[in-house]
């Protein structure tokens, strides 16, 4: 017989747990993970960088919407900070000035996000080759986010709350019966009458096995790269680099640096594994900017982000698919949005706000540019 539950979250990305560890307070809850352990794809392998000036508006109001949570100190984490200071150059040669310009014109706030010339772009990265850099923008207000502490923090809330995590549980089957979801997985078979679908990159899979809405949602790959730094660096020191058209990134972390190539890949959900080419691009570009001496990497790897159409998540119920939650398309701003994006999906799971209006936490935020309808012509 079904093991029976108020709510199964199918993937234990930090979306997924924060959600649940919010509707544990009052609801019988079940979170399945096809992975060993949570976190494993996009979050494990995430930047973990909170950018304000990111992505489309609805992306940055969640950002805004998260970083009260993500400046608290929690006893179940012994109190220790999530966030930490960064600070971000953004860097444009001479034939990018245009789209630097046009980025400074819309970014903020101001006090926290200033032009720097050429010679100011190098007294904060001098690790720049000289004359590659014709400005920069400085956003002084970026931080790094602990990530498994802010993973730690919600399984512990789940815990706490009598929630449980089940790994090793890949979903296989999905039936609406009646009034309630029948779950089978490899690690057993359950029941309830809401299925939040957190899936990440296989969030169109298991919405397609639901017999949900089909939404256009694409994984993509992004290849990292960590490397040595080079002798009497001080890593610590440095923001975080990034080209103003995404073609790279570098940032300092744990004695070495990390870096990009940018890429955006299109492919099918996969433990995701970097393409040659894409190292060989990423090493190009990085040593084009910095002057660093890159041979063979000391490690690559790749992750997959989950993007909707228009840029913007993917949260509310399916029109088709009764008691079935879209929690998708977070893309490569997941992390730094799933408190306010948790909490959104928590209150509309519960009924506390409509599906249409705005949210109280998020201002400036119509739900509508959330809720699953706007991507699929099938709704209209």
């Amino acid at each position: 017989m079904a093991e029976a539950y108020d709510i199964i979250v199918i993937g234990a990305g930090l979306c997924g747990l924060a959600a649940a560890s919010a509707l544990a307070e009052r609801a019988r809850v079940l979170v399945l993970e096809r992975e060993p352990q949570p976190g494993y794809h996009a979050t494990g392998r995430g930047t973990a960088v909170m950018q304000f000036n990111q992505g489309s508006q609805v992306v940055q109001a969640l950002t805004r919407a998260s970083l009260a949570e993500l400046s608290g100190h929690y006893r179940e984490i012994e109190d220790l900070p999530l966030l930490a200071p960064r600070g971000l150059v953004r860097v444009a040669r001479a034939d990018q000035l245009d789209q630097l310009h046009r980025f400074f014109d819309t970014a903020g706030p101001k006090p926290l996000c200033r032009w720097l010339d050429s010679e100011e772009v190098r007294l904060w990265v001098p690790i720049l080759r000289p004359g590659y850099a014709a400005a920069g923008v400085l956003e002084a207000e970026v931080r790094d986010i602990h990530v498994g502490r802010l993973m730690a923090l919600h399984q512990a809330r789940m815990e706490a709350r009598g929630a449980r995590l089940v790994c090793g549980a890949e979903v296989t089957t999905l039936l609406r019966r009646t009034n309630a979801w029948q779950v089978a997985s490899e690690a057993g078979t359950y029941q309830a009458p809401v299925v939040i679908n957190a899936a990440g990159a296989w969030a169109g899979q298991v919405g397609a096995m639901a017999g949900a809405s089909p939404l256009s949602l694409t994984p993509k790959r992004r290849t990292a790269l960590s490397l040595s730094a080079p002798p009497g660096v001080d890593v610590a020191g440095l923001p975080m680099v990034a080209d103003i058209d995404a073609c790279f990134f570098l940032k300092s972390e744990n004695g070495r640096f990390k870096g990009t190539p940018g890429d955006d890949t299109p492919c099918l959900p996969s433990d995701a594994r970097p393409a040659p080419l894409d190292v060989a691009k990423g090493v190009d570009r990085l040593m084009a900017a910095f002057d660093l001496k890159i041979g063979q990497p000391d490690a690559v790897w790749a992750g997959l982000r989950t993007f909707a159409a228009d840029g913007n998540p993917v949260c509310g119920f399916d029109p088709r698919a009764q008691g079935f939650f879209w929690l998708a398309g977070q893309g490569e701003t997941g992390i730094q949005t799933a408190p306010a994006l948790s909490r959104i999906a928590a209150d509309l799971v519960e009924g506390r706000i409509a599906p249409a209006g705005r949210h109280p936490a998020v201002p400036g935020l119509d739900l509508a540019d959330l809720a699953p309808e706007r991507l699929s012509a099938s709704f209209a």
